[in-house]
Protein backbone atom coordinates (compact mmCIF):
# COMPACT_ATOMS: atom_id res chain seq x y z
CA UNK A 1 0.00 0.00 0.00
CA UNK A 2 2.75 2.43 0.94
CA UNK A 3 4.49 1.90 -2.40
CA UNK A 4 1.33 2.08 -4.48
CA UNK A 5 1.50 5.42 -6.28
CA UNK A 6 -2.16 5.24 -7.26
CA UNK A 7 -3.19 4.80 -3.62
CA UNK A 8 -1.02 7.72 -2.54
CA UNK A 9 -2.35 9.94 -5.30
CA UNK A 10 -5.96 9.04 -4.46
CA UNK A 11 -5.40 9.85 -0.78
CA UNK A 12 -3.84 13.20 -1.67
CA UNK A 13 -6.64 14.17 -4.07
CA UNK A 14 -9.42 13.21 -1.67
CA UNK A 15 -7.65 14.92 1.24
CA UNK A 16 -7.30 18.15 -0.70
CA UNK A 17 -10.93 17.96 -1.80
CA UNK A 18 -12.06 17.33 1.76
CA UNK A 19 -9.95 20.25 2.97
CA UNK A 20 -11.54 22.57 0.40
CA UNK A 21 -15.02 21.49 1.46
CA UNK A 22 -14.18 21.95 5.15
CA UNK A 23 -12.63 25.39 4.67
CA UNK A 24 -15.43 26.52 2.36
CA UNK A 25 -18.02 25.39 4.91
CA UNK A 26 -16.24 27.20 7.77
CA UNK A 27 -15.92 30.42 5.75
CA UNK A 28 -19.59 30.22 4.83
CA UNK A 29 -20.51 29.64 8.47
CA UNK A 30 -18.46 32.64 9.57
CA UNK A 31 -19.99 34.78 6.85
CA UNK A 32 -23.47 33.69 7.89
CA UNK A 33 -22.80 34.58 11.53
CA UNK A 34 -21.46 37.98 10.48
CA UNK A 35 -24.48 38.62 8.26
CA UNK A 36 -26.89 37.54 10.98
CA UNK A 37 -25.28 39.92 13.47
CA UNK A 38 -26.03 42.88 11.18
CA UNK A 39 -29.80 42.27 11.30
CA UNK A 40 -31.52 44.51 13.87
CA UNK A 41 -33.09 42.73 16.81
CA UNK A 42 -36.75 41.77 16.47
CA UNK A 43 -39.08 39.97 18.86
CA UNK A 44 -38.75 36.22 18.71
CA UNK A 45 -42.17 35.81 17.14
CA UNK A 46 -41.18 38.03 14.22
CA UNK A 47 -37.56 37.06 13.71
CA UNK A 48 -37.85 33.35 13.39
CA UNK A 49 -35.71 32.10 10.56
CA UNK A 50 -37.49 31.59 7.29
CA UNK A 51 -34.57 29.57 6.02
CA UNK A 52 -36.52 26.37 5.66
CA UNK A 53 -39.72 28.01 4.45
CA UNK A 54 -38.20 29.71 1.44
CA UNK A 55 -39.31 28.43 -1.95
CA UNK A 56 -36.55 29.24 -4.42
CA UNK A 57 -37.38 29.30 -8.09
CA UNK A 58 -35.27 27.81 -10.83
CA UNK A 59 -35.05 27.83 -14.58
CA UNK A 60 -34.20 24.97 -16.86
CA UNK A 61 -31.16 25.74 -18.95
CA UNK A 62 -30.26 22.15 -19.83
CA UNK A 63 -29.98 18.70 -18.31
CA UNK A 64 -26.48 19.55 -17.18
CA UNK A 65 -26.80 23.23 -16.14
CA UNK A 66 -26.85 24.63 -12.62
CA UNK A 67 -30.02 26.06 -11.20
CA UNK A 68 -30.47 29.82 -11.08
CA UNK A 69 -29.99 31.72 -7.82
CA UNK A 70 -32.97 32.04 -5.57
CA UNK A 71 -35.12 35.13 -6.10
CA UNK A 72 -37.16 35.28 -2.93
CA UNK A 73 -38.83 38.66 -2.29
CA UNK A 74 -40.44 39.65 0.98
CA UNK A 75 -42.66 42.62 1.62
CA UNK A 76 -40.82 43.87 4.70
CA UNK A 77 -39.13 47.15 5.52
CA UNK A 78 -35.81 45.54 6.31
CA UNK A 79 -34.09 42.27 5.32
CA UNK A 80 -35.53 39.17 6.91
CA UNK A 81 -33.44 36.22 8.05
CA UNK A 82 -34.06 34.28 4.86
CA UNK A 83 -32.01 32.13 2.57
CA UNK A 84 -32.67 34.55 -0.26
CA UNK A 85 -31.42 37.56 1.71
CA UNK A 86 -28.32 35.71 2.88
CA UNK A 87 -27.68 34.49 -0.65
CA UNK A 88 -27.67 38.10 -1.90
CA UNK A 89 -25.29 39.12 0.90
CA UNK A 90 -23.07 36.14 0.15
CA UNK A 91 -22.95 36.89 -3.55
CA UNK A 92 -22.02 40.53 -2.92
CA UNK A 93 -19.18 39.39 -0.69
CA UNK A 94 -18.06 36.90 -3.30
CA UNK A 95 -17.95 39.48 -6.09
CA UNK A 96 -16.38 42.19 -3.93
CA UNK A 97 -13.60 40.02 -2.50
CA UNK A 98 -12.60 37.76 -5.37
CA UNK A 99 -9.80 36.21 -3.35
CA UNK A 100 -8.97 32.59 -2.59
CA UNK A 101 -10.99 32.66 0.62
CA UNK A 102 -14.06 33.98 -1.15
CA UNK A 103 -13.64 31.49 -3.99
CA UNK A 104 -13.69 28.64 -1.48
CA UNK A 105 -17.29 29.52 -0.71
CA UNK A 106 -18.36 27.44 -3.69
CA UNK A 107 -17.27 24.33 -1.73
CA UNK A 108 -19.60 25.06 1.18
CA UNK A 109 -21.37 21.74 1.64
CA UNK A 110 -24.48 22.86 3.61
CA UNK A 111 -25.12 25.83 1.29
CA UNK A 112 -24.80 23.69 -1.83
CA UNK A 113 -26.93 20.97 -0.31
CA UNK A 114 -29.71 23.35 0.69
CA UNK A 115 -29.85 24.94 -2.76
CA UNK A 116 -29.75 21.53 -4.36
CA UNK A 117 -32.58 20.01 -2.34
CA UNK A 118 -34.83 23.04 -2.60
CA UNK A 119 -35.06 23.35 -6.36
CA UNK A 120 -38.51 23.39 -7.89
CA UNK A 121 -39.80 22.36 -11.27
CA UNK A 122 -38.79 24.85 -13.98
CA UNK A 123 -41.37 27.32 -15.21
CA UNK A 124 -41.74 29.60 -18.22
CA UNK A 125 -44.21 32.25 -19.30
CA UNK A 126 -46.88 31.34 -21.80
CA UNK A 127 -48.27 33.59 -24.53
CA UNK A 128 -50.53 35.31 -21.99
CA UNK A 129 -47.65 36.05 -19.62
CA UNK A 130 -48.65 33.43 -17.05
CA UNK A 131 -46.11 31.18 -15.36
CA UNK A 132 -46.57 27.54 -16.36
CA UNK A 133 -44.57 24.36 -15.91
CA UNK A 134 -41.86 23.99 -18.54
CA UNK A 135 -43.02 21.74 -21.41
CA UNK A 136 -39.94 19.57 -20.98
CA UNK A 137 -40.33 19.08 -17.22
CA UNK A 138 -41.37 15.48 -17.92
CA UNK A 139 -37.73 14.74 -18.75
CA UNK A 140 -37.03 14.69 -15.01
CA UNK A 141 -39.23 11.66 -14.51
CA UNK A 142 -37.87 9.93 -17.60
CA UNK A 143 -34.29 10.40 -16.41
CA UNK A 144 -34.99 9.06 -12.93
CA UNK A 145 -36.90 6.03 -14.20
CA UNK A 146 -34.23 5.31 -16.80
CA UNK A 147 -31.26 5.48 -14.44
CA UNK A 148 -33.17 3.31 -11.93
CA UNK A 149 -33.76 0.81 -14.72
CA UNK A 150 -30.04 0.82 -15.52
CA UNK A 151 -29.14 0.27 -11.87
CA UNK A 152 -31.51 -2.71 -11.74
CA UNK A 153 -29.99 -4.24 -14.88
CA UNK A 154 -26.45 -3.76 -13.60
CA UNK A 155 -27.42 -5.19 -10.22
CA UNK A 156 -28.50 -8.37 -11.98
CA UNK A 157 -25.60 -8.64 -14.42
CA UNK A 158 -22.83 -7.70 -11.99
CA UNK A 159 -24.16 -9.77 -9.07
CA UNK A 160 -24.38 -12.85 -11.29
CA UNK A 161 -20.59 -13.19 -10.94
CA UNK A 162 -20.89 -13.59 -7.16
CA UNK A 163 -23.81 -16.05 -6.97
CA UNK A 164 -23.95 -19.83 -6.83
CA UNK A 165 -26.68 -20.41 -9.42
CA UNK A 166 -26.35 -17.89 -12.28
CA UNK A 167 -27.10 -20.37 -15.08
CA UNK A 168 -30.10 -21.89 -13.32
CA UNK A 169 -31.50 -18.46 -12.55
CA UNK A 170 -30.97 -17.36 -16.14
CA UNK A 171 -32.73 -20.44 -17.52
CA UNK A 172 -35.76 -19.82 -15.32
CA UNK A 173 -35.91 -16.12 -16.08
CA UNK A 174 -35.79 -16.61 -19.84
CA UNK A 175 -39.21 -18.28 -19.58
CA UNK A 176 -40.67 -15.27 -17.75
CA UNK A 177 -41.96 -12.54 -20.04
CA UNK A 178 -41.07 -9.90 -17.44
CA UNK A 179 -37.40 -10.77 -17.81
CA UNK A 180 -37.49 -9.24 -21.29
CA UNK A 181 -37.49 -5.81 -19.63
CA UNK A 182 -34.06 -6.64 -18.23
CA UNK A 183 -32.67 -8.71 -21.10
CA UNK A 184 -33.47 -6.04 -23.68
CA UNK A 185 -32.70 -3.15 -21.36
CA UNK A 186 -29.80 -1.79 -23.40
CA UNK A 187 -32.33 0.56 -24.95
CA UNK A 188 -32.25 2.56 -21.72
CA UNK A 189 -28.96 4.12 -22.77
CA UNK A 190 -30.52 5.21 -26.05
CA UNK A 191 -33.11 7.09 -23.98
CA UNK A 192 -30.33 9.14 -22.41
CA UNK A 193 -28.79 9.81 -25.82
CA UNK A 194 -32.19 10.96 -27.05
CA UNK A 195 -32.64 13.35 -24.10
CA UNK A 196 -29.13 14.75 -24.49
CA UNK A 197 -29.63 15.40 -28.19
CA UNK A 198 -33.04 16.95 -27.52
CA UNK A 199 -31.78 19.41 -24.90
CA UNK A 200 -28.64 20.30 -26.84
CA UNK A 201 -30.69 21.12 -29.92
CA UNK A 202 -33.52 22.84 -28.04
CA UNK A 203 -31.24 25.12 -26.02
CA UNK A 204 -27.98 25.62 -27.89
CA UNK A 205 -29.05 26.11 -31.48
CA UNK A 206 -31.30 29.15 -30.76
CA UNK A 207 -28.49 30.67 -28.66
CA UNK A 208 -25.92 30.06 -31.37
CA UNK A 209 -28.11 31.88 -33.89
CA UNK A 210 -27.82 35.02 -31.77
CA UNK A 211 -24.07 35.07 -32.46
CA UNK A 212 -23.29 37.25 -35.45
CA UNK A 213 -20.43 36.17 -37.65
CA UNK A 214 -18.47 32.96 -38.04
CA UNK A 215 -15.90 33.84 -35.37
CA UNK A 216 -18.61 34.51 -32.80
CA UNK A 217 -20.27 31.19 -33.57
CA UNK A 218 -16.97 29.31 -33.32
CA UNK A 219 -16.25 30.93 -29.96
CA UNK A 220 -19.75 30.00 -28.79
CA UNK A 221 -19.26 26.33 -29.58
CA UNK A 222 -15.75 26.30 -28.12
CA UNK A 223 -17.14 27.78 -24.93
CA UNK A 224 -19.82 25.10 -24.89
CA UNK A 225 -17.20 22.36 -25.34
CA UNK A 226 -15.31 23.71 -22.33
CA UNK A 227 -18.55 23.99 -20.36
CA UNK A 228 -19.45 20.37 -21.08
CA UNK A 229 -15.96 19.27 -20.10
CA UNK A 230 -16.14 21.16 -16.81
CA UNK A 231 -19.60 19.74 -16.21
CA UNK A 232 -18.56 16.12 -16.70
CA UNK A 233 -14.86 15.87 -15.86
CA UNK A 234 -14.58 16.71 -12.10
CA UNK A 235 -16.94 14.01 -10.85
CA UNK A 236 -15.66 11.52 -13.39
CA UNK A 237 -12.01 12.12 -12.47
CA UNK A 238 -12.61 11.98 -8.72
CA UNK A 239 -14.55 8.71 -8.97
CA UNK A 240 -11.92 7.21 -11.28
CA UNK A 241 -9.06 8.23 -8.98
CA UNK A 242 -10.82 6.87 -5.90
CA UNK A 243 -11.76 3.62 -7.66
CA UNK A 244 -8.26 3.09 -9.05
CA UNK A 245 -6.35 3.95 -5.89
CA UNK A 246 -8.58 2.89 -3.00
CA UNK A 247 -10.73 0.00 -4.21
CA UNK A 248 -7.98 -2.66 -3.86
CA UNK A 249 -7.72 -1.88 -0.14
CA UNK A 250 -11.25 -1.20 1.07
CA UNK A 251 -12.40 -4.76 1.74
CA UNK A 252 -11.32 -8.38 1.91
CA UNK A 253 -12.91 -11.81 1.89
CA UNK A 254 -13.06 -15.19 0.17
CA UNK A 255 -14.66 -13.72 -2.96
CA UNK A 256 -12.21 -10.83 -3.11
CA UNK A 257 -9.44 -11.21 -5.72
CA UNK A 258 -6.01 -12.12 -4.37
CA UNK A 259 -4.53 -9.37 -6.51
CA UNK A 260 -7.30 -6.76 -6.93
CA UNK A 261 -5.10 -4.38 -8.91
CA UNK A 262 -4.78 -7.03 -11.63
CA UNK A 263 -8.54 -7.22 -12.19
CA UNK A 264 -9.63 -6.04 -15.63
CA UNK A 265 -11.23 -2.74 -14.62
CA UNK A 266 -8.52 -1.70 -12.16
CA UNK A 267 -5.69 -2.82 -14.42
CA UNK A 268 -7.21 -0.91 -17.32
CA UNK A 269 -7.56 2.25 -15.23
CA UNK A 270 -3.96 2.01 -14.09
CA UNK A 271 -2.57 1.25 -17.55
CA UNK A 272 -4.46 3.76 -19.70
CA UNK A 273 -6.42 6.17 -17.51
CA UNK A 274 -5.53 8.95 -19.96
CA UNK A 275 -8.08 7.81 -22.58
CA UNK A 276 -11.00 8.87 -20.39
CA UNK A 277 -12.92 10.83 -23.02
CA UNK A 278 -11.89 8.49 -25.84
CA UNK A 279 -12.49 5.08 -24.27
CA UNK A 280 -15.10 4.30 -26.92
CA UNK A 281 -12.39 4.51 -29.60
CA UNK A 282 -9.13 3.56 -27.85
CA UNK A 283 -8.56 0.40 -25.76
CA UNK A 284 -12.18 -0.62 -26.19
CA UNK A 285 -11.25 -4.22 -25.37
CA UNK A 286 -10.00 -3.21 -21.90
CA UNK A 287 -11.84 -0.05 -20.86
CA UNK A 288 -11.37 1.73 -17.56
CA UNK A 289 -14.68 1.62 -15.68
CA UNK A 290 -16.57 -0.20 -18.40
CA UNK A 291 -19.81 1.73 -17.91
CA UNK A 292 -18.27 5.15 -18.72
CA UNK A 293 -18.35 4.48 -22.46
CA UNK A 294 -21.69 6.28 -22.49
CA UNK A 295 -20.15 9.49 -21.14
CA UNK A 296 -17.49 9.52 -23.85
CA UNK A 297 -20.09 9.12 -26.57
CA UNK A 298 -22.34 11.77 -25.10
CA UNK A 299 -19.54 14.33 -24.88
CA UNK A 300 -18.35 13.64 -28.41
CA UNK A 301 -21.87 13.91 -29.82
CA UNK A 302 -22.47 17.18 -27.97
CA UNK A 303 -19.33 18.95 -29.18
CA UNK A 304 -19.23 17.53 -32.72
CA UNK A 305 -22.68 16.59 -34.01
CA UNK A 306 -24.69 19.48 -32.57
CA UNK A 307 -22.47 22.25 -34.07
CA UNK A 308 -22.62 20.55 -37.47
CA UNK A 309 -26.39 20.21 -37.18
CA UNK A 310 -26.68 23.89 -36.23
CA UNK A 311 -24.46 25.00 -39.11
CA UNK A 312 -26.51 23.06 -41.64
CA UNK A 313 -29.77 24.39 -40.20
CA UNK A 314 -28.40 27.90 -40.65
CA UNK A 315 -27.97 27.15 -44.36
CA UNK A 316 -31.41 25.56 -44.70
CA UNK A 317 -33.50 23.53 -42.32
CA UNK A 318 -33.78 20.71 -44.86
CA UNK A 319 -29.98 20.33 -44.88
CA UNK A 320 -29.91 19.94 -41.10
CA UNK A 321 -32.74 17.40 -41.07
CA UNK A 322 -31.10 15.39 -43.85
CA UNK A 323 -27.88 15.30 -41.81
CA UNK A 324 -29.73 13.99 -38.77
CA UNK A 325 -31.60 11.40 -40.84
CA UNK A 326 -28.28 10.31 -42.36
CA UNK A 327 -26.95 9.73 -38.84
CA UNK A 328 -29.94 7.53 -38.00
CA UNK A 329 -29.60 5.51 -41.22
CA UNK A 330 -25.82 5.14 -40.89
CA UNK A 331 -26.10 3.93 -37.29
CA UNK A 332 -28.68 1.33 -38.29
CA UNK A 333 -26.57 0.24 -41.27
CA UNK A 334 -23.42 -0.09 -39.15
CA UNK A 335 -25.31 -2.14 -36.57
CA UNK A 336 -26.69 -4.42 -39.27
CA UNK A 337 -23.32 -5.03 -40.93
CA UNK A 338 -21.42 -5.68 -37.70
CA UNK A 339 -24.14 -7.87 -36.21
CA UNK A 340 -24.32 -9.90 -39.42
CA UNK A 341 -20.54 -10.23 -39.73
CA UNK A 342 -19.88 -11.33 -36.14
CA UNK A 343 -23.24 -13.12 -35.68
CA UNK A 344 -24.02 -11.29 -32.45
CA UNK A 345 -27.72 -12.12 -32.59
CA UNK A 346 -30.79 -9.88 -32.33
CA UNK A 347 -29.86 -8.50 -28.90
CA UNK A 348 -26.05 -8.33 -28.75
CA UNK A 349 -24.57 -9.12 -25.33
CA UNK A 350 -22.69 -6.00 -24.15
CA UNK A 351 -19.44 -7.70 -23.08
CA UNK A 352 -19.27 -9.77 -26.25
CA UNK A 353 -19.90 -6.87 -28.63
CA UNK A 354 -18.40 -4.02 -26.59
CA UNK A 355 -15.43 -3.25 -28.81
CA UNK A 356 -17.18 -3.42 -32.19
CA UNK A 357 -20.77 -2.45 -31.53
CA UNK A 358 -22.14 -1.79 -28.07
CA UNK A 359 -19.99 1.23 -27.17
CA UNK A 360 -19.16 2.38 -30.70
CA UNK A 361 -20.17 5.94 -31.53
CA UNK A 362 -21.25 5.02 -35.05
CA UNK A 363 -23.81 2.58 -33.61
CA UNK A 364 -25.21 5.04 -31.06
CA UNK A 365 -25.46 8.42 -32.72
CA UNK A 366 -28.76 7.51 -34.35
CA UNK A 367 -30.65 7.94 -31.06
CA UNK A 368 -28.86 11.23 -30.46
CA UNK A 369 -29.89 12.42 -33.92
CA UNK A 370 -33.55 11.60 -33.20
CA UNK A 371 -33.24 13.81 -30.12
CA UNK A 372 -31.74 16.65 -32.15
CA UNK A 373 -34.63 16.54 -34.60
CA UNK A 374 -37.16 16.55 -31.75
CA UNK A 375 -35.45 19.48 -30.04
CA UNK A 376 -35.43 21.48 -33.25
CA UNK A 377 -39.08 20.67 -33.88
CA UNK A 378 -40.21 21.63 -30.38
CA UNK A 379 -38.45 24.98 -30.53
CA UNK A 380 -39.09 26.07 -34.11
CA UNK A 381 -42.47 24.42 -34.56
CA UNK A 382 -44.36 25.46 -31.40
CA UNK A 383 -47.17 23.16 -30.35
CA UNK A 384 -50.53 24.55 -31.46
CA UNK A 385 -52.83 21.84 -30.23
CA UNK A 386 -54.57 23.92 -27.57
CA UNK A 387 -56.74 25.69 -30.12
CA UNK A 388 -57.99 22.53 -31.77
CA UNK A 389 -61.31 20.86 -30.95
CA UNK A 390 -61.30 18.57 -27.95
CA UNK A 391 -62.15 15.47 -29.97
CA UNK A 392 -59.25 16.14 -32.34
CA UNK A 393 -56.82 16.30 -29.45
CA UNK A 394 -58.26 13.13 -27.93
CA UNK A 395 -58.00 11.17 -31.17
CA UNK A 396 -54.50 12.48 -31.87
CA UNK A 397 -53.40 11.64 -28.34
CA UNK A 398 -54.78 8.10 -28.47
CA UNK A 399 -53.31 7.34 -31.88
CA UNK A 400 -49.90 8.77 -30.96
CA UNK A 401 -49.89 7.01 -27.59
CA UNK A 402 -50.76 3.71 -29.24
CA UNK A 403 -47.95 4.22 -31.76
CA UNK A 404 -45.44 5.02 -29.00
CA UNK A 405 -46.52 1.97 -27.00
CA UNK A 406 -46.33 -0.29 -30.05
CA UNK A 407 -42.84 0.91 -30.99
CA UNK A 408 -41.32 0.69 -27.51
CA UNK A 409 -43.01 -2.55 -26.40
CA UNK A 410 -42.02 -4.29 -29.62
CA UNK A 411 -38.39 -3.57 -28.77
CA UNK A 412 -38.78 -4.86 -25.21
CA UNK A 413 -40.84 -7.98 -25.84
CA UNK A 414 -40.17 -8.72 -29.49
CA UNK A 415 -37.75 -11.54 -28.65
CA UNK A 416 -39.93 -13.30 -26.11
CA UNK A 417 -39.95 -17.02 -26.76
CA UNK A 418 -36.84 -17.03 -28.91
CA UNK A 419 -34.39 -16.89 -26.00
CA UNK A 420 -35.56 -20.23 -24.57
CA UNK A 421 -36.29 -21.89 -27.95
CA UNK A 422 -40.08 -22.03 -27.59
CA UNK A 423 -40.06 -20.18 -30.89
CA UNK A 424 -37.60 -21.02 -33.64
CA UNK A 425 -34.53 -18.77 -33.45
CA UNK A 426 -33.97 -16.02 -35.97
CA UNK A 427 -31.66 -16.45 -38.89
CA UNK A 428 -28.54 -14.31 -38.95
CA UNK A 429 -30.20 -11.96 -41.44
CA UNK A 430 -33.35 -11.58 -39.34
CA UNK A 431 -31.34 -11.07 -36.16
CA UNK A 432 -29.20 -8.41 -37.82
CA UNK A 433 -32.27 -6.55 -39.07
CA UNK A 434 -33.84 -6.66 -35.61
CA UNK A 435 -30.67 -5.34 -33.96
CA UNK A 436 -30.33 -2.58 -36.56
CA UNK A 437 -33.91 -1.34 -36.31
CA UNK A 438 -34.61 -1.76 -32.59
CA UNK A 439 -32.66 1.29 -31.42
CA UNK A 440 -34.13 3.87 -33.83
CA UNK A 441 -37.61 2.41 -33.30
CA UNK A 442 -37.21 2.68 -29.53
CA UNK A 443 -35.92 6.25 -29.84
CA UNK A 444 -38.83 7.29 -32.05
CA UNK A 445 -41.30 5.77 -29.56
CA UNK A 446 -39.75 7.69 -26.64
CA UNK A 447 -39.65 10.86 -28.76
CA UNK A 448 -43.40 10.57 -29.39
CA UNK A 449 -43.97 10.15 -25.66
CA UNK A 450 -41.92 13.27 -24.88
CA UNK A 451 -43.76 15.27 -27.52
CA UNK A 452 -47.14 14.23 -26.13
CA UNK A 453 -46.05 15.29 -22.64
CA UNK A 454 -44.70 18.61 -23.93
CA UNK A 455 -48.04 19.23 -25.65
CA UNK A 456 -49.87 18.05 -22.50
CA UNK A 457 -51.96 15.72 -24.65
CA UNK A 458 -51.41 12.90 -22.12
CA UNK A 459 -52.11 14.70 -18.83
CA UNK A 460 -51.98 11.55 -16.69
CA UNK A 461 -48.56 10.53 -17.98
CA UNK A 462 -47.32 14.11 -17.85
CA UNK A 463 -48.48 14.50 -14.25
CA UNK A 464 -46.60 11.33 -13.30
CA UNK A 465 -43.36 12.32 -15.01
CA UNK A 466 -43.44 15.89 -13.66
CA UNK A 467 -43.90 14.71 -10.06
CA UNK A 468 -42.02 17.14 -7.81
CA UNK A 469 -40.03 14.34 -6.19
CA UNK A 470 -38.29 13.62 -9.48
CA UNK A 471 -36.75 17.09 -9.69
CA UNK A 472 -33.90 16.56 -7.23
CA UNK A 473 -33.31 12.93 -8.18
CA UNK A 474 -33.06 13.93 -11.84
CA UNK A 475 -30.09 16.13 -10.99
CA UNK A 476 -28.34 13.16 -9.39
CA UNK A 477 -28.62 10.82 -12.37
CA UNK A 478 -25.11 11.58 -13.68
CA UNK A 479 -23.28 10.89 -10.42
CA UNK A 480 -25.58 7.96 -9.60
CA UNK A 481 -24.70 6.44 -12.98
CA UNK A 482 -21.00 6.91 -12.21
CA UNK A 483 -20.94 5.38 -8.74
CA UNK A 484 -23.53 2.59 -8.70
CA UNK A 485 -21.43 -0.13 -10.44
CA UNK A 486 -18.67 0.37 -7.87
CA UNK A 487 -21.18 -0.18 -5.06
CA UNK A 488 -22.43 -3.37 -6.73
CA UNK A 489 -18.89 -4.70 -7.25
CA UNK A 490 -17.92 -3.86 -3.67
CA UNK A 491 -20.96 -5.68 -2.30
CA UNK A 492 -20.21 -8.75 -4.40
CA UNK A 493 -16.53 -8.89 -3.41
CA UNK A 494 -17.12 -8.28 0.30
CA UNK A 495 -19.56 -11.15 0.90
CA UNK A 496 -18.39 -14.16 2.87
CA UNK A 497 -19.96 -16.65 0.47
CA UNK A 498 -21.70 -16.78 -2.87
CA UNK A 499 -25.36 -15.80 -2.64
CA UNK A 500 -28.28 -17.77 -4.04
CA UNK A 501 -29.83 -15.66 -6.78
CA UNK A 502 -33.60 -15.29 -6.86
CA UNK A 503 -36.03 -12.45 -7.50
CA UNK A 504 -36.35 -11.54 -3.81
CA UNK A 505 -32.59 -11.30 -3.36
CA UNK A 506 -32.30 -9.29 -6.55
CA UNK A 507 -35.06 -6.86 -5.59
CA UNK A 508 -33.72 -6.02 -2.14
CA UNK A 509 -30.17 -5.78 -3.43
CA UNK A 510 -31.39 -3.33 -6.04
CA UNK A 511 -33.15 -1.21 -3.40
CA UNK A 512 -29.99 -1.06 -1.29
CA UNK A 513 -27.79 -0.21 -4.26
CA UNK A 514 -30.24 2.42 -5.48
CA UNK A 515 -30.40 4.15 -2.10
CA UNK A 516 -26.63 4.09 -1.55
CA UNK A 517 -26.11 5.36 -5.09
CA UNK A 518 -28.34 8.37 -4.44
CA UNK A 519 -26.60 9.15 -1.14
CA UNK A 520 -23.11 8.87 -2.57
CA UNK A 521 -24.15 10.74 -5.71
CA UNK A 522 -25.32 13.60 -3.49
CA UNK A 523 -21.94 13.80 -1.74
CA UNK A 524 -19.99 13.59 -4.99
CA UNK A 525 -22.16 16.19 -6.67
CA UNK A 526 -21.92 18.63 -3.75
CA UNK A 527 -18.12 18.32 -3.60
CA UNK A 528 -17.26 18.35 -7.31
CA UNK A 529 -20.06 19.07 -9.73
CA UNK A 530 -21.85 21.93 -7.97
CA UNK A 531 -18.69 23.90 -6.99
CA UNK A 532 -17.30 23.83 -10.53
CA UNK A 533 -20.62 24.92 -12.01
CA UNK A 534 -20.83 27.71 -9.41
CA UNK A 535 -17.33 28.93 -10.28
CA UNK A 536 -18.12 28.90 -13.98
CA UNK A 537 -21.37 30.78 -13.38
CA UNK A 538 -19.58 33.36 -11.24
CA UNK A 539 -16.91 33.98 -13.85
CA UNK A 540 -19.58 34.43 -16.49
CA UNK A 541 -21.48 36.92 -14.34
CA UNK A 542 -18.35 38.87 -13.47
CA UNK A 543 -17.53 39.13 -17.14
CA UNK A 544 -21.05 40.36 -17.87
CA UNK A 545 -20.72 42.99 -15.16
CA UNK A 546 -17.37 44.12 -16.53
CA UNK A 547 -18.81 44.36 -20.04
CA UNK A 548 -21.71 46.39 -18.68
CA UNK A 549 -19.33 48.75 -16.87
CA UNK A 550 -17.27 49.20 -20.03
CA UNK A 551 -20.45 49.93 -22.01
CA UNK A 552 -21.34 52.66 -19.54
Amino acid sequence: MASDKFFIFAVIVLTVLGFLVLVGTLIDLGLYIKWKSTIPYEPVGQSESMLFNEEPSSTMASSSSAQSDEQGVFATARPRDTFSAYSDYRNDFYYKYACCGACLLVFSFPYNLYKFWNTKSPQIKDADGRWITHPLAALDGIRVITVSWIIYIHTLTFQAYYTSNPLLFQDRQYKDWRFQITRNGSSTVDTFFLISGLLSSYILIPNSEKCKGICAKILFWLHYAVHRFLRIAPSWFVVTIAFTGLFPYITDGPLYPQNPAAEDDLAACRDHWWVTFLNNWIHTDKPCMLWTWYLSNDYQFSVVLVPIFAALLAIHWIAGILFAVALVVSAAAATFVITYQYEYGPSPIPLKSMAHLYSAAYARWGSYAVGMILGWWLYYRPIKGTGRPFWVRCVTSMVASAAAALLTLSCLFGLYGRLHTEVSPMSNLEASLYAALSRPIWSIGIAICIYLCAADWTPAVNALLTFAGFRVLARLTYCAYLIHPIIIIYYGFSRGEAAHMDNTFLFFTFLAVWLLSQLMATVISMCTEVPVIAMESTLRRKRSRQDADVAK
